[in-house]
């Protein structure tokens, strides 16, 4: 289907005054006329033509290709507009889903820290832990890592707390 030719009609309705034609008069309204001309004779005064209001109608035609688009509310989206709007949305999934994700690594190289500092200081590890010299080394390593996390761990991305992690693991493993 295709909109070959679109208008519209005004019919605009005004008011306009006419005179009145001159027609022959019966003899009851000429002699009625005569005097009352005659009275206004005697007065001076000149007769005005009689004018009568009448109503008119005139229809204008109104192409549709010169109306103005008026929006009321929130515009509807176009296909563009809408592509990149699902686009920019998948960018903040995908920042979410990456904050989210650092967020909990952060968490779990924080919490490996605390929980290899307390295995460490607890009595009955001794044994595993070795020697006083040896507790000071892995408490160094621990202070090592924990100075890192508050320095330039709140900027880190996943990928700096992943290899962080895998260093601790391949040291106390």
């Amino acid at each position: 289907m295709q909109l070959t030719k679109a208008e519209a009609k005004v019919e605009e309705t005004y008011v306009v005054e006419e005179r009145m034609p001159k027609t022959n008069k019966t003899k009851a309204t000429t002699e009625a006329n005569d005097t009352s001309e005659a009275a206004n004779a005697s007065s001076g005064e000149d007769t005005q033509p009689q004018t009568v209001k009448k109503t008119k109608k005139r229809t204008v035609p109104f192409p549709l290709y010169n109306i103005e688009k008026e929006y009321y509310g929130t515009p509807s989206l176009s296909t563009e507009q809408i592509k990149l709007c699902k686009e920019r949305l998948r960018q903040y999934e995908k920042r979410d889903d990456d904050k989210a994700k650092t967020d909990k690594a952060k968490n779990d190289f924080e919490t490996t820290i605390y929980a290899l500092r307390d295995w460490v200081h607890e009595d009955e590890n001794l044994p595993f832990v070795g020697s006083a010299d040896a507790q000071d080394v892995i408490l160094n390593i621990l202070r090592e890592a924990e100075d890192w996390l508050e320095d330039e761990g709140y900027s880190a991305k996943y990928a700096d707390y992943a290899a962080k992690f895998a260093e601790l693991n391949r040291i106390f493993t």
